[in-house]
């Protein structure tokens, strides 16, 4: 019986779920409840738990011992085990298994050496001085050795600050499927894009605030992915094969790491797609409503009272919606 490709995230991110809340009785219910909904569920959850190893026997787990249990199954392994997990996977892939393959999004983010889950953000100092803070939905790893060093952004956000504490002079890099981000002594984002209605592929935005980056596109050989210099103030977006042209740096990609959203002209529904990241809940809006152009400043700290004071600005109405029979999801729905 073949998993279905959604069923298998579906058990990644009960996996990400219950690894991120130990403890948890009613997220335990919750898993089990999806658990037994449907053969492919258990199937699913079946071959992660045999490639885990230790995930093994969670589903006679009981309730009252569900935070004993992960805590002895579901600790985030250390970086040996963590290589170990990534050959299993490679040879699972060739196996059949391709959905938990290691260069898959859900695989790559389940073994990804940092990552922060949605409504957290992260800041991470490394031993060279460079500053890393991870927007929230966001998966990296980090690969140093003695030529360079690079960040490889696997989902999400960063906001990068290089440092030379140590006089390294060594290239730093941010690596994404679409290309490589130089840091030419700088302060920049690199933002992962998913596909949209305007964007049909996904893309690698990068904004530059100070200094200079070099961009490389991922398939080279032809003028439109030759080296591409990004000055301060600009910002573009690298596809596999080209580059969009340049334009005028969003100072929003700037302002989050400060825990403000700053929206200039935005629309209504990318603000609420931007400050939902920051919500333990989903944000909406009515369709008439999405077009709808606003700018100003909105605390990434308190979504819910930023979504209620623009509701009392714009004279909107808040519906608190609630749905759900395995997994209940709250939203905050403008009309």
């Amino acid at each position: 019986m073949t998993t279905p490709h959604a069923v298998a995230e579906q058990a990644i991110q009960w996996l990400l779920a219950l690894q991120e809340n130990p403890g948890s009785a009613s997220l335990l219910r919750e898993w089990q409840a999806w658990h037994d909904a449907n053969p492919a569920h258990a199937q699913a959850w079946q071959r992660i738990a045999t490639l885990h190893g230790r995930l093994q026997g969670i589903q006679h787990t009981a309730p009252a011992s569900a935070g004993a249990a992960r805590n002895a199954l579901l600790t985030r392994p250390a970086n040996p085990r963590r290589r170990a997990m990534a050959g299993s996977l490679a040879l699972l892939l060739s196996g059949g298994l391709g959905w938990l393959a290691y260069d898959s999004q859900p695989g790559q983010r389940l073994l990804a050496q940092e990552r922060t889950r949605k409504g957290e953000q992260r800041q991470r100092h490394l031993e060279d001085g460079t500053t890393l803070t991870l927007a929230p939905d966001t998966a990296l790893n980090i690969h140093y050795d003695d030529q360079m060093r690079v960040i490889e952004l696997l989902a999400g956000e960063i906001f990068v600050e290089t440092g030379h504490a140590t006089g390294d002079l060594r290239p730093f890099m941010v690596r994404t499927r679409h290309g490589l981000a130089q840091a030419l002594g700088t302060r920049y984002s690199v933002r992962l894009l998913p596909s949209a209605a305007t964007a049909p592929h996904p893309a690698t935005q990068v904004s530059v605030f100070e200094g200079r980056v070099r961009l490389q596109a991922s398939q080279p050989g032809t003028t439109d992915t030759q080296p591409y210099i990004l000055e301060s103030g600009e910002q573009s977006v690298m596809h596999p094969d080209r580059y969009d042209l340049r334009q005028p740096a969003d100072a929003g990609r700037a302002s989050w790491p400060d825990g403000i959203l700053l929206a200039r002209d935005m629309r209504l529904a990318d603000l609420l797609h931007e400050l939902g990241a920051y919500a333990p809940f989903e944000l909406d809006c009515a369709p008439a409503l999405a077009d709808l152009r606003l700018s100003g400043s909105y605390p990434l700290a308190a979504p819910e009272d930023a979504i209620y004071s623009l509701a009392r600005m714009l004279h909107l109405k808040v519906e608190d919606q609630r749905r759900g029979l395995l997994w209940t999801t709250r939203t905050l729905y403008l009309s």
